[in-house]
């Protein structure tokens, strides 16, 4: 898996989705997997949740392991499936570490390529292949939408939202 986050040092600061809140519970304890440099966290502990944490193999602060051996109410990730081989994709994580999920995946080609010329966004799949993906890994989706805004760096950009009780 590339690391991110040395190719490209001003991501990972965190994005404020408005997905994320009306599906969160701010009592449930809280996985963002692939959280970055945890900009995400901050804001939802400004937003009145209290028990968020994250895990990010590439940033220390976030990457110790040990925050995949607990169980949380509800895990989620955004702007992070995209980055990861469609291969690599931790489908049981998401089964088995919470009871919920919350996916936000930019459809979107991304603006960066990695050295090898590859676009950063690896796996660009359209809508109905990632929920099918999901209801065969994880389960089904009890919501889904696609969210279409205007974007200073494309004209406008795509994400596919999805809410999981498993």
């Amino acid at each position: 898996m590339t690391d991110f986050h040395k190719l490209f040092p001003k991501s990972g600061v965190g994005k404020q989705h408005q997905y994320l809140i009306d599906r969160l519970n701010p009592k449930h304890t809280i996985l963002d997997y692939g959280c970055g440099k945890g900009g995400t966290i901050k804001w939802l502990v400004k937003q009145g949740f209290k028990d968020v944490v994250g895990y990010e193999p590439y940033v220390e602060e976030f990457s110790a392991v040990t925050r995949l051996d607990k169980r949380y109410d509800t895990i989620y990730t955004q702007d992070v499936l995209e980055h990861i081989h469609i291969d690599e994709i931790p489908w049981q994580l998401f089964r088995v570490l919470a009871q919920e999920s919350v996916h936000i995946i930019d459809l979107t080609p991304a603006k960066k390529t990695l050295a090898n010329g590859d676009n950063a966004h690896i796996t660009l799949l359209p809508p109905d292949v990632w929920i099918n993906m999901f209801a065969t890994h994880v389960g089904l989706p009890i919501h889904h939408m696609l969210d279409i805004q205007p974007d200073p760096n494309f004209t406008t950009r795509t994400r596919l939202c999805l809410h999981i009780k498993h």
